[in-house]
């Protein structure tokens, strides 16, 4: 019974240390690194001098890439809640250069979005500790973070035949549901708009997040001030058909929250949302309130210049 005992323990333990060797093949594989939206975290510099957070609107909304003399990054996602623009921060804010400029967009959805919306926890397994992860489970980490070779994303194909580079391509929903507006679509831009609103309610509460929100966002306004960074919040650039779906009051209470914490932690405020320099343009648009790849580019140099950085 001892031998058939030991015999089994062994074959366990041979078992386990082939499952962690073959793992951590895996997880150092273009391929793995290269799974959705997180591919840029591999990517990422050191000494950054200009960085985003934000949902999908910074995530699409900004392309540091051809700027010369500046070292940005983009550490939007799409979803990305304050919590997440917060604990991203403070993970990576050694890699952020003495002055760096941080743009924190507040969208409008932002103040009530839900901590744990869409399961969007999911993908911060690869990024964060353990406890940064909003309402975090073990066997979710264990089976994203430290064995993903158990996770159903698990792809054999990278172990035998890499990718030549680390990438993703960040409209892969767009390509997929073939979402491609042309400028003179204004229906279909509208029918968006309607069902982004719907987006909108089912990622947001009745006002019972507003405090936690904005607790994330008054966090990262003081961590930038400690740590000798520049915050500084703006909200992204919509297309008309996107804002009519907000009335005047929506609006007004938005912009009125915004001043109150400017006014009170002494930062900058930049709305984009109705500017024409960019809102009139549908080109820069993949559709009603997401900025495409000329868009964000065109955007990027124009935050830039505001700011006085190029």
């Amino acid at each position: 019974m001892k031998k058939f005992l030991l015999r089994g323990a062994s074959f366990w333990a041979i078992g386990l240390a082939l499952l962690v060797g073959v793992n951590h093949l895996y997880v150092n594989t273009n391929g793995y690194k290269s799974l959705d939206e997180t591919f840029k975290f591999y990517l990422m510099p050191d000494g950054i001098q200009v960085a985003n957070f934000g949902s999908s609107h910074g995530a699409y909304g900004f392309d540091y890439r051809g700027l010369e003399g500046i070292t940005g990054f983009n550490f939007g996602l799409p979803g990305q809640s304050l919590h997440y623009d917060l604990e991203l921060l403070k993970r990576y804010g050694d890699r952020l250069a003495e002055g760096c400029t941080v743009l924190i967009p507040v969208s409008y959805f932002s103040f009530d979005q839900k901590k744990d919306s869409y399961n969007q926890r999911l993908i911060y397994y690869r990024l964060l500790d353990f406890k940064a992860v909003n309402n975090h489970r073990w066997e979710e980490y264990v089976r994203l973070r430290l064995l993903p070779i158990l996770s159903a994303s698990f792809n054999a194909k990278f172990l035998l035949k890499d990718k030549k580079d680390i990438s993703f391509n960040i409209y892969w929903m767009y390509d997929l549901l073939n979402v491609h507006y042309a400028p003179d679509d204004i229906e279909g831009y509208r029918q968006n708009a309607k069902r982004h609103l719907e987006y909108f309610q089912a990622i947001t509460g009745q006002g019972e997040n507003e405090a936690y929100n904005t607790k994330c966002l008054e966090e990262m306004i003081e961590y930038c001030r400690e740590n000798g960074f520049r915050p500084v919040l703006l909200t992204m650039p919509f297309t008309r058909y996107y804002n009519e779906m907000f009335g005047e009051e929506f609006h007004r209470e938005f912009r009125a929250k915004i001043k109150r914490l400017c006014e009170k932690h002494g930062v900058p405020y930049y709305d984009y949302s109705q500017d024409p320099r960019i809102t009139e343009n549908l080109e820069f648009f993949m559709d009603s309130n997401h900025l495409g790849p000329e868009g964000s580019k065109a955007f990027t140099r124009m935050v830039l210049s505001d700011l006085g950085l190029i």
